[in-house]
């Protein structure tokens, strides 16, 4: 069976949704590290491995998650959802 470069990445997502939340806060920060050593362009957000590297970028989009305001949350989530893609992402 051929694998698929980004089966990695979804390895760690379901790592990542799979932990206890007190957890997966510091495999986050944990992994990210490993991700900008390696020079990689993704980092992880919201348990997901998208392709974005300006923590300005990260920070916005977690507090914007945070705010609470429910159209907001599932805009964001959905464009989560679409850049998590890695085999058309959008």
């Amino acid at each position: 069976m051929a694998h698929i470069w980004y089966e990695v990445y979804d390895f760690v997502e379901f790592v990542l949704k799979s932990v206890p939340e007190y957890r997966s806060e510091t495999l986050k920060e944990f992994r990210n590290g490993l991700l900008d050593e390696e020079n990689s362009t993704y980092r992880i957000v919201e348990a997901q491995v998208i392709e974005i590297t300006d923590e300005v970028e990260i920070e916005s989009v977690e507090e914007a998650l945070s705010v609470g305001l429910e159209m907001v949350t599932v805009h964001l989530k959905r464009a989560l959802d679409l850049l998590d893609d890695k085999k058309a992402p959008d």
